[in-house]
């Protein structure tokens, strides 16, 4: 009887351990699909005539400004802008092949999934660099619509007072504080959609 009872207590622990690592495989099988790095890319074929076409010269021009308003009001800081100096500012024109790329971007982008344009199609962009203030210009632009994109980086620092705890006597309570330095590094994508409508028009735009 002893035996038998051993035997059947023995045969639970292992179904309770091949439970256990079928439920822990199962678990990792999720992690690995929830983590794993996706890549998307347009399934239509990129038009490079029509793309090279669109991005011929023309007498219009694009000019614009690049900043970011930075709220730092958790430090006792007020709002204010930062200026993209320096930034790469990148223009692309808005063909078919880029509608269906930035649609899944918005459907299906997220912190695993990154979608992508196939090389031929990133290869026909414009690109220029902003001033000291910001400021930037696309020459030669015919009508058509197009697509701004700059990623802006800053670092915000500064002190603020931290609580550190409290004294008391029985009859008075003390608070202290320490004052605590900080820095915040940060980064932006700002992207537009613009549009010049006829040859020879300044279109002006805010990046940000």
């Amino acid at each position: 009887m002893k035996s038998t009872t051993k035997l059947l207590i023995g045969c639970l622990a292992a179904i309770i351990v091949l439970a256990s690592c079928a439920s822990a495989s199962k678990q990792a099988d999720r992690n690995a699909k929830k983590y794993t790095k996706v890549s998307l890319f347009p399934e239509q074929q990129f038009d490079s005539v029509g793309a090279r076409q669109a991005l011929a010269y023309g007498t219009g021009s694009i000019t614009g400004v690049v900043f970011k308003r930075v709220d730092t009001k958790n430090y006792g800081i007020k709002t204010e802008k930062v200026w993209g100096k320096n930034v790469k500012i990148v223009l692309f024109p808005v063909t078919p092949y880029f509608e269906e790329w930035y649609s899944l971007r918005k459907k299906k982008e997220n912190n695993v999934t990154t979608v992508y344009m196939s090389e031929s199609a990133y290869r026909f962009r414009i690109e220029v660099t902003s001033d000291d203030y910001g400021r930037f210009t696309f020459e030669k632009m015919k009508p058509g619509k197009y697509f701004l994109q700059a990623f802006l980086n800053w670092t915000v620092s500064g002190s603020y007072k931290q609580y550190t705890g409290y004294a008391t006597d029985g009859y008075n309570t003390t608070n202290y504080y320490e004052w605590r330095n900080y820095t915040q590094n940060n980064s932006a994508r700002l992207e537009e959609f613009v549009e010049v409508k006829k040859d020879g028009e300044i279109v002006k735009v805010k990046l940000n």
